[in-house]
């Protein structure tokens, strides 16, 4: 009689056991739609400047830096309005990077395609661009390649850090490259902010007719 009772003791406490832990499963399982939402900006890196290959000193050159930053330039009848502007607290106020239940993520436009690679998530948009309208993306420029089509266009993508359940970073890139050509003509302005990191490899191909400003931010995503 006692084994018997000692049996049904057993079968009772195995099936509290496997209600809690079923109970444990569900608490997990994530309610979708997932939504994070803007928390701040945040400075990876302060502004690099690189003039001939070197890195200015920001303190000893800084009217020279602050001179770059905020000059603008013109090729023939193209004018680039390329002064550095601060990303300010609000940047990225509005946002929201949502996952849905059937696989489905939007993040400024739909996502069709996720990659991983060592810690970071790459998360491809639908959204195409022209490549002519910024060559750099057919560089080692990025430290995160873009896909260029057979017809010039490139796809957007967004690069990431964090549990993409709880809280995500992503990466925001400043940068300014102007190049002239050995009779000093103005050749190449490119400047503006993206989703990617730099390739701190591309600092070998400068010139001494190039410079190049930079300057990484995170911008932070949690679900609240």
């Amino acid at each position: 009689m006692e084994n018997i009772m000692d049996f049904k003791r057993s079968i009772v406490l195995l099936g509290l056991v496997v209600i809690l832990g079923s109970c444990g499963q569900e608490e997990e399982t994530p309610d979708y739609p997932v939504t994070m939402t803007f928390d701040k900006i945040v400075t990876v890196s302060e502004m690099r400047v690189f003039a001939g290959g070197e890195l200015l000193d920001s303190n000893g050159d800084i009217e020279v830096i602050g001179e770059f930053l905020d000059r603008y330039y013109s090729i023939g009848s193209t004018s680039y309005n390329s002064k550095f502007v601060e990303p300010g607290a609000n940047y990225g106020d509005g946002a929201e990077i949502t996952f849905f239940a059937d696989g489905r993520i939007h993040y400024a436009s739909q996502i069709i395609e996720v990659k991983r690679k060592d810690g970071t998530i790459i998360m491809k948009s639908k959204v195409t661009n022209e490549v002519e309208d910024f060559p750099l993306v057919e560089s080692d420029f990025f430290k995160y390649p873009y896909d260029v089509t057979d017809n010039g266009r490139y796809s957007v993508h967004h690069v990431m850090y964090g549990d993409e359940r709880s809280a995500l970073d992503v990466a925001l890139q400043y940068f300014k490259l102007v190049r002239y050509d050995k009779d000093d003509k103005l050749v190449s302005v490119d400047f503006g902010t993206r989703h990617n990191e730099f390739d701190e490899d591309f600092l070998e191909s400068l010139t001494d007719r190039d410079t190049l400003a930079l300057k990484s931010y995170r911008l932070k995503y949690s679900v609240k």
